[in-house]
């Protein structure tokens, strides 16, 4: 392989700083600035199976349940880490009611969940690949760190759990909706 043939592969490769990610919350997408996040995974279980005396490692569980983090920026006035609070609050509200249905596909929405859409763009700003996290929310925000370093923009870490997660590659999807972080 030439030098141009390598150099062309690694310009066309995906870039970790090309991402989205929309945050869906009633009506209306968060514009959240990040500072880092992550494209999640995926992991099949195994089983060991005998037979006639010998073991075979055969595919297992699959888990689409997990953890997920993200590290924004906090504006002047904290709006975003201040939503992500409320959301924390939100979770033992009594108030609110308990819907059936829709985008839920019968699973309730208890009024703080949502579902994430992390997305990687190409070099022109076009999803090529989505991860939707399923009926997700907030379980912790990070403390704010202060140093007296000049100039830093202070940030904050936000934990999500997430039910599901569905894999969808790029076929048309508007890459001028959500945030590119």
């Amino acid at each position: 392989m030439k030098v141009l043939e390598i150099s062309t592969l690694l310009n066309a490769g995906a870039r970790t700083n090309k991402y989205r990610i929309i945050y869906p919350d009633i009506g209306r997408d968060l514009d959240i600035m990040c500072k880092s996040a992550s494209m999640p995974g995926k992991e099949i279980g195994t089983v060991e199976v005998y037979i006639k005396g010998r073991k075979y490692k055969m595919a297992g569980e699959t888990s689409d349940a997990g953890e997920w983090q993200i590290t924004i920026y906090n504006d002047e006035n904290f709006e975003i880490r201040n939503f992500f609070l409320r959301l924390i609050e939100r979770t033992h509200d009594n108030e609110i009611p308990i819907t059936m249905g829709g985008a839920w596909s019968g699973f309730c929405n208890l009024g703080y969940m949502s579902d994430i859409f992390v997305q990687q763009l190409d070099s022109k700003g076009d999803v090529k690949t989505e991860a939707t996290l399923l009926r997700a929310f907030v379980t912790s925000v990070g403390p704010i760190e202060y140093t007296d370093e000049v100039g830093e923009v202070s940030t904050s870490e936000i934990s999500f759990s997430y039910s599901g997660m569905v894999f969808t590659e790029s076929f048309g999807i508007n890459a001028d909706t959500g945030l590119t972080c």
